[in-house]
């Protein structure tokens, strides 16, 4: 429990004397005492944080005491209120005779998300190097109408927020949360709307950042534009090595808190206007109390209002954080597609370049192909150029005269059939195989084309009438479209 001090002073302007003490749940769980208009203390952790914060929450003891002394509900310790984002509750407790309000109570409790810096370490978490932490209060009030607040203070022991709440105890606020109890909130609530301003200025430096790095993947692409007349190498190590590369996990990680603040800035609008609509009840019931604050609860309602408007417009500002960050998501996806098509031009000229060779080599076999096959068919044993000898032995005619001057003659062999009677069934033999090879691929890997079998395909084709030959290649068309014959197809062939 945070000390406020253990001196006691006077105040100025009413007169009264305010006990600022070393406030202990012991102390705290005392009853007021007349020349005791306020009361604050403060609770540094919540229900599982006793490591940190040791003997600071209270025990099941202490919280039926707060309860009865104060009126404080257990159920404000229990996980769900301490977990919740935001909720806001009021309580009339009558006197014993039921007739007049002995005293008004109230809780509340917001919860804000903060981003770090790029190195910060201060906060609690970090998460795909986003680091963050969270910033939460809870507040229970206890006003009576004799102008005694009690006020007990859970929160971070960040000094900003407690010194902030201290000054409950200046004269000018203390003035008018002992007239309104509504006051308070106005005081506490001045110090959130500047705690949800930080919070979205400090998602917003991470949005910028992504902004600001997004540019340098566009200069990249420009300046890749300007390069086209280097050689096609230099250009793919240059595209490959300005790759645009953002960073999606953590893009994705700041949207995710960005939607946490979205729905804090939300759920702290919601709570705001319960305050209202129950300051406004509670002076619609007690008019005969409130007569004489009459002008501080219309500055209270107006401060209240004020408080929410700040709110709205944070609200819409995390909105707009949102989508800058969705268009940076989009754009880093739009920039990397392109850089891709880029590069996979790049590659298609290449290959182009490569068929083109490619296309040149098979034309030049496509040329010799024939010659070499006469060559290797007359270079066979079957085809010879003798001397112009007869079988007989005597001297040939002499007009079959070599370049030599010897005398030569063509002689093809008789068993000429042998290299046909072989070549054409090992060719029908090979022809077959590669055919049984492609037929069981397709029996693994089928495609819709596979469902049409050729003969439908050929009698499709060769259909004498022009109409049910349409019909025909419609059908078989439209079962290589879906994978599945129309239910007439076999019958229109």
């Amino acid at each position: 429990m945070a000390a406020s001090s253990a001196k006691s002073f006077a105040t100025s302007a009413a007169s009264v004397q305010v006990r600022r003490t070393t406030q202990t749940i012991e102390h705290f769980c005392r009853p007021l005492d007349q020349d005791e208009p306020l009361r604050l203390a403060f609770i540094h952790c919540k229900p599982g944080d006793t490591e940190k914060h040791p003997n600071e929450h209270p025990n099941e003891e202490e919280q039926h005491r707060l309860y009865k002394v104060h009126g404080l509900a257990p159920w404000f310790w229990q996980k769900m209120p301490q977990e919740a984002s935001g909720f806001f509750g009021t309580r009339d407790h009558p006197d014993p005779s039921r007739q007049k309000l002995q005293y008004h109570t109230s809780t509340l409790r917001l919860l804000i998300k903060m981003a770090g810096t790029m190195d910060a370490s201060d906060l609690k978490h970090e998460h795909k190097g986003v680091p963050y932490g969270w910033s939460e209060i809870g507040v229970f009030t206890r006003w009576q109408p004799d102008g005694r607040v009690t006020v007990l203070v859970q929160c971070d022991d960040r000094p900003e927020i407690v010194d902030a709440i201290k000054q409950l105890h200046l004269d000018t606020f203390l003035a008018q949360c002992q007239k309104d109890p509504y006051a308070i909130h106005a005081l506490i609530l001045d110090q959130l709307v500047k705690e949800f301003d930080d919070s979205v200025w400090s998602w917003r430096k991470w949005v910028r950042e992504f902004e600001k790095g997004r540019k340098l993947g566009i200069k990249n692409l420009a300046s890749d534009d300007n390069n086209e007349s280097t050689t096609k190498d230099k250009e793919s190590a240059t595209a490959v090595a300005r790759s645009p590369d953002p960073d999606y996990e953590r893009m994705h990680e700041v949207a995710r808190h960005i939607i946490h603040c979205t729905e804090m800035l939300a759920t702290a609008i919601n709570v705001v206007k319960s305050v209202i609509e129950e300051h406004n009840i509670f002076l619609e019931d007690n008019e005969d109390i409130m007569k004489d604050a009459k002008w501080d609860s219309r500055n209270v309602s107006k401060d209240l209002r004020m408080r929410k408007s700040f709110l709205e417009g944070f609200h819409l500002r995390s909105k707009a954080l949102e989508e800058r960050l969705k268009n940076e998501v989009n754009l880093a996806f739009a920039i990397v597609s392109q850089h891709d098509s880029k590069v996979s031009v790049q590659i298609a000229e290449a290959a182009q370049s490569d068929s083109a060779s490619t296309k040149t080599i098979q034309f030049l076999g496509l040329i010799f192909l024939p010659s070499t096959f006469i060559c290797s068919l007359f270079s066979t044993s079957f085809f010879t150029l003798q001397p112009a000898i007869d079988i007989d032995g005597t001297q040939g005619p002499t007009n079959n005269l070599g370049p030599d001057k010897i005398p030569t003659y063509w002689m093809m062999s008789e068993r000429f059939w042998i290299y046909w009677a072989f070549a054409l069934p090992l060719t029908a033999f090979t022809v077959l195989i590669w055919s049984i090879w492609q037929n069981y691929s397709r029996l693994r890997h089928p495609t819709p084309s596979d469902v049409v079998p050729w003969l439908i395909k050929l009698k499709a084709m060769l259909h004498p009438r022009s109409a049910k030959r349409e019909a025909a290649l419609k059908a078989a068309n439209e079962i290589e479209l879906h994978g599945r014959p129309p239910y007439n197809a076999r019958e229109e062939v």
